[in-house]
Parts: structure tokens; C-alpha cells; sequence
């Protein structure tokens, strides 16, 4: 698993030292669902919205983003979905770009608007320009079934997801 960006820590380590150290143990998340991570399954049941110190909507944004390092879409998915804000629609997009339902993503990538998420992804090295390309992406090299490719979107993946969560963490 790529790091977490060192100006990221401070933030991710809100969610506590017991989650922080999964997270930096994890396997990569697959372009598809997987793996799954059971440790993290069972700390992300336990994250409390007064742990967070957030409001209950942001931490259960949180929890869709952890069900995602821990490879369930299902769960992250029910909770994505019920929360309709760019947050939500952005996880619910990642989401289905995941389970490869590819205009389904666009669909909510189209919902999400101008998201800081997006723009800061937009000025890294490792990120994206453009989310609906990056859906393109992954979907070409599912299809391909190209390693390398495959292995480029993942950290672009790992990417995404650091800068959502650091986003979440920091409202």
C-alpha cells in the first residue's frame, strides 16, 4: 500500500491509532471489490461520529469510505446512497466505478459538480484530470486485462481515496 501523504496524517489519525495503522497496513484496494479486510471491517462498525468530532452525516461518510478500504460496496454503497451530497454522490460514484457499473459512476460523477476533492486531484501528480476519463481508464483496463494499467489506476485509486478521506476528515 502506497503511504499516506504526510500532510494527510494529522488528519487521518483523528480516526484513531488502531484504525490509522490498518489503513497503512492494507492491502491495495482492487479496481474491483476487494480485498476484503476483515480488521478493518470490525474497527469501521466502532467509528463513532463524537470520536470524529463530526456531524453524524460526515461520519457516516467516513464509515462509506472505510467500507470501501475494506472491500465491501455493499455497505458502502447503502450509505453513499442515502447521503444526497457531492460528498455522497462522490463516494457513490467510486463506488460503482468499483463494481464496474461504468455509466452508473459517470452518472454520479456528473452529480458530484465541482468538488475541491476533484480539483486537488486535478493539480497532483498522482491524481486525474477528468473523473469520467479516469472511469474510461479503469474500465479499458479491466476489459484489457492489463496489468500494468490495472496497477496505474489502483495508485490513482489509492490517490482518490486518500484525498476524499483527508477531505471528510478535515470538515
Amino acid at each position: 500500500m502506497p503511504a499516506i501523504p504526510k500532510d494527510f496524517r494529522s488528519s487521518f489519525q483523528r480516526l484513531g491509532d488502531p484504525i490509522f495503522s490498518l489503513i497503512e497496513a492494507a492491502p491495495m484496494p482492487s479496481l474491483g471489490e476487494g480485498p476484503d479486510v476483515p480488521a478493518i471491517a470490525q474497527q469501521v462498525r466502532a467509528i463513532q461520529s463524537n470520536e470524529l468530532s463530526a456531524p453524524e452525516q460526515t461520519a457516516e461518510l467516513v464509515r462509506s469510505a472505510m467500507w470501501l478500504l475494506a472491500g465491501d460496496l455493499d455497505r458502502s454503497h447503502d450509505i453513499s446512497q442515502s447521503i444526497e451530497t457531492a460528498d455522497g454522490s462522490l463516494l457513490h460514484g467510486i463506488m460503482h466505478r468499483r463494481e464496474g457499473d461504468f455509466s452508473n459512476a459517470k452518472y454520479w460523477f456528473r452529480r458530484v459538480g465541482d468538488h475541491e476533492v476533484l480539483q486537488s486531484l486535478s493539480q497532483n501528480e498522482g491524481g486525474y484530470d477528468d473523473p469520467f476519463e479516469f472511469v474510461n481508464d479503469c474500465q479499458s483496463a479491466l476489459r484489457k486485462n492489463d496489468e500494468q494499467l490495472i496497477s496505474r489506476c489502483e495508485q490513482v485509486q489509492w490517490t482518490e481515496w486518500t484525498f476524499v478521506m483527508h477531505h471528510l476528515l478535515t470538515q
